[in-house]
Formats: C-alpha cells, structure tokens, sequence
C-alpha cells in the first residue's frame, strides 16, 4: 500500500488532507497542508546539510 489508512487507526498526510477538504474542513485541511510542506522542507534542508558536509573533504560542497 503506497498511501492508504485504516479507518480509526492510521491515516497519511495526502490523505488527511482530502479527506478534511471533502467534509468541507479547508482549515484542518490547510494545517494538514503546513504540516507536511514543514517536514518536508526541514528534512529537505537537512538533507543538504548533510551533503555539504560529505560532498568534498576540501570544503567545496555543491554547486
């Protein structure tokens, strides 16, 4: 299963967020929305930290 729930005990984001907009819930939907563009910004930034730092021994990183 790729995205998916079972009612009552799991849920992804993806789908949290349809669910709420289809009740008509655009707020709960809209935190739902902040909340994963918040993760996947941090683990994005994260991730480019730790590129940076095991790119190049010299100090040179991306780019």
């Amino acid at each position: 299963m790729i995205a998916g729930n079972i009612p009552g005990r799991t849920q992804t984001l993806s789908l949290g967020i349809y669910q709420e907009v289809m009740m008509g819930d655009a707020e709960f939907a809209g935190l739902y929305a902040l909340i994963l563009f918040v993760l996947a910004t941090g683990i994005t930034a994260v991730v480019h930290v730790i590129e940076d730092r095991i790119a190049e021994p010299s100090g040179r990183g991306r780019g």
